[in-house]
């Protein structure tokens, strides 16, 4: 008898002071195409499998943004931000 399991790795990234797990975000075919984390104001924020930030989702007003502040639509939206062109 087999037995499978799934396992999730969660990635830690250490800013100053800070120790925040990263979740990772994966297609179907379970290839990771980035990492999502949400700070303690309940912005949700996304990253690149490269490291690079690319923007957030704000609850409080309810606007996606790339992370130079550029609104990219009303609701949340963040994976979309990880398909569309460097800016």
């Amino acid at each position: 008898m087999k037995i499978r399991f799934a396992v999730t790795f969660v990635l830690l990234t250490t800013f100053p002071n800070i120790t925040i797990a990263l979740e990772p975000i994966t297609i179907q075919s379970g290839k990771t195409i980035g990492f999502y984390w949400t700070d303690t104001q309940g912005k949700i924020f996304v990253k690149s499998t490269a490291g690079k930030t690319l923007g957030f989702y704000d609850p409080v007003s309810n606007l996606t943004k790339r992370i130079n502040g550029q609104v990219v639509s009303q609701g949340n939206t963040i994976m979309l931000l990880l398909y569309l062109p460097n800016q």
